[in-house]
């Protein structure tokens, strides 16, 4: 048996102080707007495009949670989610496919399509997410985006 994919996330909030990145900046701030009718979009992904976190102060990071929305199929192909103290050193958190977590939250909740990525908790101020793979026709979008202590 395999055990379901969870589609909440463990621990508490962390605050975002922002986000950047440079593929659609003018629309960056729209993953934290708490207004999931709305986001950002990236072009056809790419294996440089990248989001940088920047939590405001180190503090115990865990978890991200990505609301896609409705179209479920604009999720990152390929995905490397990294941590740091400084910007400078980057610690690899986890790297892999979503599309399992994708799958179950788009059955969990069809309109938010809310994917829950955990990895081992550890004190960061950045967190980078990294899109590593080619994705033919489909783009990277992302309706809002969150931070969880993690389990």
């Amino acid at each position: 048996d395999v055990p379901p994919i969870r589609t909440d996330p463990a621990g508490r909030p962390v605050p975002i102080g922002s986000v950047r990145s440079e593929c659609s900046p003018e629309r960056v701030e729209l993953m934290t707007d708490r207004n999931p009718q709305t986001g950002w979009v990236c072009g056809v992904q790419e294996p440089v495009q990248d989001i940088t976190i920047d939590l405001g102060a180190v503090t115990e990071g865990g978890a991200i949670v990505q609301t896609i929305g409705s179209n479920g199929a604009f999720f990152p192909r390929q995905l490397r989610i990294e941590t740091s103290l400084d910007e400078r050193s980057w610690l690899n958190a986890w790297e892999g496919s979503p599309a399992a977590e994708v799958l179950y939250a788009a059955l969990a909740r069809p309109r938010e399509s809310r994917t829950l990525i955990e990895f081992g908790p550890r004190p960061a101020r950045f967190i980078r997410l990294t899109q590593v793979a080619r994705g033919g026709t489909y783009v990277w979008s992302i309706a809002e985006l969150e931070v969880f202590s993690g389990p």
